[in-house]
């Protein structure tokens, strides 16, 4: 799609390191489609495309513009470099043996090895974390320097381009000193991130792989990612998955007390599976009351 400020004839330039095809087209409308060339697997990772709009004399004399120019890069994907990754699964375990735990199941059909990885979402959102993409990356545009030759600005030239450019910059601050104002001196309690790697996982000859993570107390929602590769082809493929537990408690009491103070502790009770029943509860809980340096603690029994 080309669209241009005026009609015209249009010089198209298809441009890949040293192979290079020309066309002229005419352009009876400002915004155009033009069809170029089937596009071959030699074209990767991309295409060089140039296209020049003249117009007539006659606009020249009515002091309008007479030529327009524009460049774009066509990415050209190599599909014989991918593999189709599939996340199967990611089974989340809390409150076991071992404490919580995700396994990972994933198909790679073509693959000899694989990585995976258990992020906490919330990091993945904060430092917008995209799924990784390997024939991408491999495949990136590799920009040539085709030069575009127009000789109208030596006819013509423009004055103060360099000054009006300098006049729409802004300056920002370094080292951090937007956030200094952000900063709390206050110590708190944060939640420790969660982020797991597997190192290298090979991939049987079924396709198949499984890994399994520790969780330790996370709750929340992780991101289950997979890469997977052989000697000339990758793939990548993710899902999410939520690490919640049943039956949550939130207990509910004063944080700071004084002598003789009479105060109730309360600790309800939730179910995160949809069912809001709780047929029985049996354990202890736990707390303490510190007064300076004292600290006194105690236990209760759940019936």
């Amino acid at each position: 799609m080309v669209r241009a400020p005026f009609a015209g004839y249009a010089l198209v330039s298809v441009l890949r390191e040293k192979d290079a095809y020309t066309d002229i087209l005419a352009l009876t409308n400002a915004t155009s489609e033009i069809a170029l060339k089937p596009v071959a697997l030699e074209n990767a990772p991309n295409l060089d495309v140039y296209v020049s709009v003249v117009q007539s004399v006659e606009a020249n004399a009515k002091h309008m513009a007479a030529r327009a120019h524009g460049q774009a890069t066509i990415p050209v994907r190599p599909l014989e470099d991918e593999i189709t990754v599939k996340v199967e699964k990611c089974d989340v375990v809390v409150g076991g043996e071992k404490g919580s735990s995700a396994t990972v199941a994933f198909e790679a059909r073509g693959a000899s090895a694989a990585l995976v990885t258990v992020v906490d979402e919330g990091i993945n959102i904060l430092t917008d974390e995209q799924v990784p993409d390997p024939v991408a990356h491999f495949a990136a545009p590799r920009y040539a320097n085709h030069p575009l030759y127009d000789i109208y600005h030596r006819i013509l030239p423009v004055l103060g381009e360099d000054l009006l450019r300098a006049s729409g910059v802004k300056t920002g601050g370094g080292a951090g000193a937007e956030m200094l104002g952000r900063v709390s001196p206050v110590p708190t309690r944060r939640f420790k991130p969660l982020s797991r790697w597997s190192g290298r996982v090979e991939v049987g000859e079924d396709g198949k792989g499984v890994c399994e993570f520790p969780l330790g107390e996370f709750v929340g929602e992780v991101r289950a990612t997979v890469v997977a590769w052989s000697a000339s082809a990758s793939g990548s493929d993710a899902i999410q998955a939520k690490v919640t537990p049943k039956i949550v408690m939130m207990p509910d009491a004063p944080r700071f007390v004084a002598p003789g103070d009479v105060f109730e502790a309360t600790l309800p009770i939730y179910r995160r599976d949809g069912n809001s029943h709780v047929e029985h509860v049996d354990g202890m809980i736990e707390y303490s009351i510190s007064v300076g340096r004292n600290v006194g603690r105690w236990a209760s029994h759940i019936p």
